[in-house]
């Protein structure tokens, strides 16, 4: 007679409309139950291990799967129940439940609570040159053709793989690999290549826009490519943010129309969310056949202010044979990251500038690199600037920086690095435990300078330091050339007059030199000995040089 039945769910799970009922609450349907008891409940919340709720679970329990519920978008559930003991169970769509049944009592009009942990139930997808997309790609002898086919079928979640399985890509299309779905915070999607895989772009038409990876996705990384031949290794763009690259292998890019004039390993634009960690990759042998051929070119904030953002990080990259930038940073006032990195042979070595009226570029953070064989370390324009420390500087052809003054910064070095072939460092170098911490993994009592640590374990490091004062008021004197005689080290003295040296233990001769800037005190050097963890102080007076002039108006003749 459609009357609930004692126990039916609806009992006492109503909202009070204004009509009698029984119980604490009215119940559903047409009919109100006569049942003197009334039900208790259990609620409780679904989430993943970082706290975020999972909307649509399924809840239930053992004793009556009849009585069931899904949760909302907060990852709440209630169940009406009879009194009882109950193992409620959970359930989730790409989830494994890590927390198990829960059991528990439900006693008339009390509410029991049952709380669910999950964690993503990952997959692992491949790819293959000589796969196809009809493949389901969940093993390598059934593997998709395309990288980015997971994403074209909406498949791909939180948490998945996708391995590349070893071989080479001729691209036949203008960005033919799009990643435009991808992970969270806690569980990004993984582009993975195994073996030696190859994305080669000589085969699109003109090369118009061609790059390895178009990425509008947040929460990826790509790990072990190697791309050639595209105008971008990686277009990063708009809706990208939290995209590791590592272990990539970008070179002989180039560039053969005037519809995009850059040519980048690493091309990064967007708004002034897109963040990118990108370390331990090799870019090298880009061809100035662009208007700015750059082996990272990060316009993210172009346009934008972006005070307050986090930055980017580039660390542990080898640039070499790049006729153009390494790092070209446009209208980016994040704060980026440039440490551990060792630039060869490339023009610039860092370029900050605003470029079309855009917020300066002010690069923050640069530290810890090898600059050596270029024309400048640093190059500045438009209001763009640099801040420097610890770096080490050797054989650029025009200086450390161009018109536009940066200073090298404290701890920095001018010193052959003494470089292997690998970009390893000689076990003589004086980049090694000469660095500052910036949160990477080092062997000794400092980082070294560049993107390789050494294996070699050093003795810790002394430090010489000191200032170069004026004899007249006992100010600063800035510029003053400062070296350590029969050795690579060579510096000049900041905007404080001081200098500073991490040496190995032993005996040094530190010589301040006069310019025509310049006239240094006898004695113009003095001997040191240097222990392991002590700092020796060793300053200079002098003179700031030139000729006093008098002019007369009544009496002086030009």
């Amino acid at each position: 007679d459609y009357t609930p039945a004692d126990g039916s769910p609806v009992i006492n799970v109503g909202v009070d409309m204004g009509l009698p009922y029984n119980g604490s609450a009215p119940d559903l349907g047409a009919f109100e139950s006569n049942a003197d008891s009334y039900c208790g409940f259990i609620s409780g919340t679904v989430a993943d291990l970082s706290g975020n709720p999972i909307a649509m679970a399924y809840v239930t329990t053992t004793e009556n799967p009849d009585v069931y519920a899904y949760t909302a978008s907060d990852g709440t559930y209630t169940l009406p129940l009879d009194p009882g003991s109950y193992t409620v169970t959970g359930a989730a769509a790409g989830y494994d439940c890590v927390s198990g049944n829960v059991s528990v009592s439900v006693t008339t009009g009390n509410t029991a609570t049952a709380d669910f942990d999950m964690t993503r139930g990952l997959h692992t997808y491949y790819a293959s040159p000589d796969g196809d997309d009809s493949n389901d790609g969940l093993s390598p002898e059934s593997p998709w053709f395309s990288i980015d086919n997971g994403c074209k079928k909406a498949i791909v979640a939180p948490g998945d793989t996708i391995i590349v399985l070893e071989g080479t890509y001729e691209l036949t299309e203008v960005n033919q690999f799009n990643i435009n779905s991808g992970g969270s915070d806690d569980y990004p999607v993984t582009y993975k290549a195994q073996g030696n895989v190859v994305l080669n772009g000589e085969y699109v038409a003109g090369a118009l826009l061609a790059s390895g990876f178009r990425v509008t996705a947040p929460n990826l990384v790509f790990d072990g490519f190697e791309i050639t031949d595209t105008i971008a290794g990686f277009w990063i763009q708009s809706g990208a943010y939290n995209v590791e690259i590592k272990n990539c292998d970008i070179h002989n890019l180039s560039h053969t129309t005037e519809i995009f004039p850059n040519c980048a390993g690493v091309y990064v634009e967007g708004g002034p969310a897109v963040i990118v960690d990108v370390h331990d990759n090799y870019i090298h042998d880009l061809t100035n056949v662009a208007s700015w051929t750059t082996g990272v070119y990060d316009m993210s904030c172009f346009n934008n202010d972006a005070s307050g953002q986090p930055g980017s990080s580039y660390y542990r990259n080898i640039f070499k044979n790049i006729e153009g930038q390494a790092f070209h940073f446009r209208g980016t006032t994040n704060d980026a990251k440039v440490f551990n990195n060792t630039i060869d042979n490339c023009w610039y070595g860092v370029l900050a500038w605003a470029g079309y009226g855009s917020v300066p570029a002010k690069i923050n953070t640069v530290c810890n690199n090898i600059f050596a064989n270029g024309a400048y370390a640093f190059w500045v324009m438009d209001g763009g600037s640099i801040t420097s420390s610890y770096n080490l500087f050797y054989n650029l052809a025009n200086g450390v920086y161009n018109g536009t003054e940066v200073a090298i910064g404290t701890g920095s070095i001018t010193a052959n690095p003494m470089l292997n072939a690998d970009y390893t460092l000689q076990d003589e170098s004086p980049a090694i435990n000469a660095g500052i911490d910036m949160g990477i993994d080092y062997i000794g009592s400092a980082p070294d300078m560049g993107a390789k640590e050494s294996e070699v374990v050093q003795v810790s490091a002394g430090v010489i330091t000191g200032t170069v004062t004026r004899n007249d008021t006992g100010g600063p004197m800035k510029g003053v050339p400062v070296s350590l005689d029969g050795t690579d080290f060579a510096t000049t003295t900041d905007v404080n007059g001081e200098f500073a040296f991490n040496v190995r233990p032993g005996s040094y001769t530190v010589v301040a030199s006069d310019t025509a800037k310049f006239t240094v005190d006898a004695p113009t050097s003095q001997s040191v000995t240097v222990a392991a963890d002590e700092t020796v102080t060793v300053n200079f007076t002098g003179d700031f040089a030139g000729n006093v002039y008098y002019v007369d108006a009544a009496n002086g003749d030009d």
